[in-house]
């Protein structure tokens, strides 16, 4: 593959807090301890006082004991999650919901994040251990966001009923899908093998966290990433009283809210609005918020209510009933893991950047941020039509008119740029004639040049029109190499899954990319494939 980088801003898929945060601007510096580089990264690690590591381990231990995988050496993960127990480890995390077959793209992006940066800084920092953490998203409840597979060209959806934690639901059901896509893999050696991991994970693991643990650990064992599950009664008995404090205190919404007000000022547009509760009750298959009001807290879902002794009764006691949502699952992270580096999205580090205070409230370390990679992968058809139109790397993420229109402008009998020469003379002429002419109107010269540029633009506008008509085929051929980089107006990585690649490339499709990857430097990533 042949590597490309363009400036995120180029893409126009990025937000103006995401390209001031990774242009370091003094704008942001407030909703940060430090901007990612490896300074801020050692200082980070010098200042980590951890001191739940046995807890961690022993959960850890426990989870990869339970869950089945292909190919893989549990012993060697083993040692890995030992080395955590010493107090010069620490981790860098990534994480995601559990989307089924562990698709779109970005998310196999989050995890080549993980294994780079824990390669780069094991090597920058040689008196340290850096381990790579991904953190399952098992105690959502948004089923809506993980149960769709796209696989060659075909959309699969996971059709149950479900309100509780994503992590607890049974793979038994996923059985219908899992033979659906077996026509879509097992066209070769490299397809079987990934219907295998597959197959092994949803048959042979109960509940979704494990499976797709087992996938992870399965497709990337080489790497030796940690796969965590946090919805864990030992782990959140770690956290009582956080929980505590902001079940009586409402804590986040109010340090929330006032970093969003901070953010309006600058010009920022906050990712999320503060919210009033932030913590979900589970039980009995079904996750529902904690709300309250003067009198008492209540479940509405659940059709129960607790007096303040009560709910704190009940934590003390049933800690894994009490479930973080998106805000305080952050600091439930930070404070159970040694952890110095998130890897996100753009969305999340948008959130991110909305909770330093609240960090500061509770008492627990902020993590410095680093945004995930970004790849587009373009293929050999695609990348001639591009070359054969002199069209640029920012034009793939451009939409399908303008790009017709550029080629157009360039291959057109009509030439535009000599209309535009001609006009930019003419109105020169213009300008200097009634520049002579005694008491000449100026207003009425704008008045003019405003109504040229209006017919001159319609004239343009018809022109196109007419190519269009004249070059259907032109238009079917954008569709058809737009194809592979959008699927309804989904670029490629939130639209794809790895299949086609794993299909073609095997397990090496995944060192490719690695090989590509740029490590404190945050551009987008334009990979072609080559003979």
């Amino acid at each position: 593959m042949r590597k490309n980088t363009i400036p995120l801003s180029d893409t126009g898929l990025f937000n103006n807090v995401i390209i001031d945060y990774v242009h370091e601007k003094e704008s942001l510096s407030e909703f940060v301890d430090n901007f990612s580089n490896p300074n801020s990264i050692e200082k980070k690690i010098k200042s980590l006082d951890f001191k739940n590591r046995k807890v961690l381990t022993s959960v850890l231990k426990s989870q990869y004991e339970k869950t089945i995988f292909s190919n893989f050496d549990k012993k060697k993960i083993f040692r890995k999650i030992e080395i955590l127990n010493r107090k010069n480890t620490y981790t860098i995390c990534s994480g995601h919901q559990l989307n089924i077959f562990l698709s779109p793209l970005f998310l196999i992006y989050k995890i080549i994040g993980l294994i780079s940066y824990k390669e780069y800084l094991n090597k920058k920092f040689p008196n340290f251990q850096c381990v790579p953490v991904f953190w399952l998203a098992s105690e959502d409840h948004d089923f809506d966001e993980i149960k769709k597979i796209r696989s060659n060209n075909n959309e699969y959806s996971w059709n149950i009923d479900n309100k509780s934690a994503v992590g607890n639901l049974s793979t038994g059901t996923l059985v219908d899908i899992l033979n659906s896509i077996k026509n879509d893999l097992c066209k070769n050696k490299y397809g079987e093998d990934l219907y295998e991991i597959f197959e092994n994970a949803y048959t042979k693991n109960n509940d979704l966290s494990s499976a797709t643990s087992s996938i992870i650990g399965s497709l990337f064992s080489n790497h030796e990433i940690i796969v965590l599950d946090a919805n864990e009664r030992e782990l959140k008995r770690l956290f009582v009283s956080h929980l505590k404090k902001e079940i009586l205190e409402n804590e986040i919404y109010k340090c929330v809210s006032d970093t969003n007000k901070k953010l309006v000022s600058k010009k920022y547009k906050p990712q999320i609005n503060a919210l009033k509760f932030n913590i979900f009750y589970m039980t009995n298959g079904l996750r529902a918020k904690i709300k309250f009001n003067e009198s008492y807290f209540y479940s509405e879902s659940h059709n129960k209510r607790w007096t303040k002794n009560e709910i704190i009764s009940e934590i003390d006691k049933y800690p894994e009933r009490f479930s973080p949502n998106v805000f305080f699952r952050t600091l439930y992270q930070q404070y159970i893991l040694p952890n110095v580096l998130y890897i996100g999205g753009p969305s999340e580090i948008c959130y991110w950047l909305q909770l330093r205070s609240s960090f500061r409230s509770f008492g627990i370390p902020f993590p410095i941020l680093q945004l995930r990679p970004f790849y587009l992968l373009v293929s050999q058809k695609s990348s001639q039509f591009y070359k054969n139109f002199n069209l640029s790397e920012s034009d793939f993420f451009k939409p399908k008119n303008f790009k017709f229109r550029k080629i157009i402008h360039k291959t057109s009998q009509f030439d535009f740029d000599k209309l535009e020469s001609h006009k930019k003379f003419f109105l020169k002429q213009i300008e200097n004639q009634t520049s002579n002419t005694k008491n000449f109107n100026s207003q009425s010269l704008d008045s003019f040049k405003k109504k040229l540029e209006n017919e001159i633009n319609k004239f343009k506008i018809k022109v196109i029109r007419t190519e269009k008509n004249n070059n259907m085929y032109l238009e079917k051929k954008i569709e058809s190499v737009d194809s592979y980089h959008f699927i309804d107006n989904l670029i490629q990585e939130k639209s794809h899954s790895f299949f086609y690649y794993f299909i073609k490339y095997g397990p090496s499709f995944f060192d490719l990319i690695l090989k590509q990857n740029l490590v404190f430097d945050n551009k987008y990533i334009i990979l072609r494939e080559t003979e």
